[in-house]
């Protein structure tokens, strides 16, 4: 079975994106595509927004009593992996933080 038929059978599947040249944004895209054809789309809230629509964090998964809080960064630069990490990684946390 290939994925297009794997994707048909599945309940509320979304088609898998395209890709738009933005690395950014694509990498956010297919995550939150893989978070719903894993968990099903009535699971994942994307891009969900907070007071005066800024945005939460790139995707919200809620199931059950567990609430898992995504936050989606992409390297496509030529810095060394762990100093871009450090930088990013408090990015994402000051934004949640604010969230």
């Amino acid at each position: 079975m290939d994925l297009p038929e794997i994707m048909d059978k599945r309940f509320g599947s979304t088609p898998i994106p395209s890709l738009t040249g933005d690395t950014g944004k694509d990498v956010e895209s297919i995550i939150q595509w893989l978070l719903d054809f894993s968990l099903f789309k009535d699971f994942v809230y994307r891009n969900p927004k907070r007071e005066k629509g800024k945005e939460f964090s790139d995707a919200v998964v809620i199931y059950d009593d567990t609430v898992i809080i995504i936050q989606i960064k992409a390297q496509e630069s030529p810095k060394d992996p762990i100093r871009w990490t450090e930088k990013h990684l408090q990015a994402a946390i000051k934004q949640l933080n604010g969230s």
